[in-house]
Formats: C-alpha cells, sequence, structure tokens
C-alpha cells in the first residue's frame, strides 16, 4: 500500500488516521508553509471602537425615544382624565334625554377620534427613534465593511 505524501513541514495525513499514532503526532508543524498575511490590529482596534460608539449612540437614540414616548403617554393619560371629569361634569347637568343621548355620541366620537390622534402621535415619536438608529447603524455597517477590506487589502501586500 501506497504511503501519503508528507505535507506541511513533515506533517502526514495518513497518520492523522492512526488513532494508535495520535500521540506521537507533531501538530506544530501542521501550520508550516502556510503563509497568513499580517492584519493590522490596531486598525482592527480602531473599527471596533468606532462600531462601539455607533452602538452606543444608536441606543441613547432609542432610550430617548422611549423616554418621549412615555412622557407623552402620561400627557396623554392625564388629558384624559381632566377630559373625562369635564364630560362627566357635562352629563351631570339638567337636560332633555335627546339632548343628552346627542352629547354622549358627541363625546364618544370626540374620545374615538382623540384616541386615534393620540395612537398616530405615538406610533410616529416611536419610528421616528427607531428609524434614526437604524440609520446611523446601516451607515456605520457600511463604513466598517470598507475599513474591513482596506485592512485586508493593506495585510495581502
Amino acid at each position: 500500500m501506497a504511503r501519503a505524501k508528507k505535507v506541511n513541514g513533515g506533517f502526514d495525513f495518513a497518520d492523522m488516521m492512526n488513532f494508535g499514532k495520535f500521540g506521537e503526532m507533531n501538530f506544530g508543524k501542521f501550520g508550516e508553509g502556510i503563509a497568513f498575511p499580517m492584519i493590522d490590529a490596531e486598525k482592527v482596534m480602531e473599527t471596533q471602537r468606532r462600531n462601539f460608539e455607533v452602538l452606543t449612540q444608536a441606543n441613547q437614540i432609542c432610550y430617548e425615544g422611549v423616554q418621549a414616548v412615555a412622557q407623552r403617554q402620561a400627557e396623554i393619560v392625564r388629558k384624559s382624565f381632566e377630559d373625562y371629569s369635564r364630560v362627566m361634569q357635562e352629563m351631570a347637568k339638567p337636560g332633555d334625554m335627546e339632548d343628552r343621548i346627542a352629547r354622549q355620541a358627541d363625546v364618544a366620537k370626540d374620545a374615538y377620534q382623540a384616541s386615534v390622534a393620540n395612537l398616530r402621535e405615538l406610533t410616529e415619536l416611536s419610528v421616528k427613534s427607531n428609524s434614526e438608529a437604524a440609520e446611523l447603524l446601516n451607515k456605520r455597517v457600511a463604513e466598517a465593511f470598507e475599513e474591513f477590506r482596506g485592512i485586508l487589502a493593506s495585510a495581502q501586500r
């Protein structure tokens, strides 16, 4: 039976399959003869630092967006209680049944329209902050790919 050719500075792949000789193998020679390009670790670290900075900025934008939504929700709840109190006072006023039913219908219609408007406003606030964060991250990802491309290109020279 023909013996396999030794490659990479004497590492014999056939010996690798002989589990009886596993302890005798010199794995240190496995990578000999393979040239790996030297990558500038400083440039990689700088790219990662910029990635982290942008991620921090994006998180700050999202956090501020959540704060704005929560603040606006609190304002909406406060105004809703004020409106409810005002409506209840109006409904307590004497009047004929038709006027009261008409006022109730108007109140229900106004409350529905206000709810839809508030929902739309809260949605727009959320979308705005999320879009800003996503745009920032997308821009950085594109920059990072170009930076890594440059790092790899300079390593191959």
